[in-house]
């Protein structure tokens, strides 16, 4: 048997090193790509967003009928944000509920959400758990009204990141 060249060993010493650096980096890019910055978040009244703007992201879900915007914590085992996030979620749902579509991170999204208040009373919004977060959806009958939370939720993506669609 012949044994392997000193440099052959240096090649699979260091090829093991990198695929070990990519094989731990690939979690962290997968759960964070597409989530958004929160920087800003902490100024909101009665919640501690300084745990939101590092440890959170969003996703904004676009479906035949209205969107669902899933927001979920970047460290899964941790209840502390989860519960973080959902109490934040249910002040935004009581505040959506209201016709009140403004957000103060979406610069981008402020005139669509002035153009959706008078659909409110036409948008089912409703509130769920998820199990590393929580999630609204925004649902409507009206299809002027579903154009418009489709436009919404482009704006917000544009702002804060993680679009997709689900058939």
């Amino acid at each position: 048997m012949k044994s392997m060249s000193r440099t052959a060993w240096i090649t699979v010493i260091a090829s093991v090193i990198v695929a070990v650096a990519i094989v731990m980096l690939i979690p962290y890019f997968g759960i964070t790509s597409g989530h958004a910055d929160h920087s800003g978040m902490a100024d909101m009244p009665g919640m501690d967003h300084g745990v939101l703007m590092s440890d959170a992201g969003y996703d904004f879900i676009v479906m035949p009928n209205g969107i669902e915007i899933r927001l979920t914590t970047l460290k899964p085992g941790d209840q502390t944000i989860i519960a973080t996030i959902r109490d934040h979620m249910q002040a935004e749902l009581t505040r959506h509920q209201t016709g009140d579509f403004s957000d103060s991170m979406s610069p981008t999204s402020a005139t669509i959400a002035s153009k959706l208040t008078p659909f409110a009373t036409d948008i089912t919004i409703t509130y769920h758990d998820t199990p590393v977060g929580a999630a609204l959806q925004f649902a409507s009958p009206k299809p002027n009204a579903v154009e418009l939370l489709h436009q919404w939720a482009q704006a917000m993506e544009h702002d804060h990141g993680g679009m997709h669609s689900m058939p």
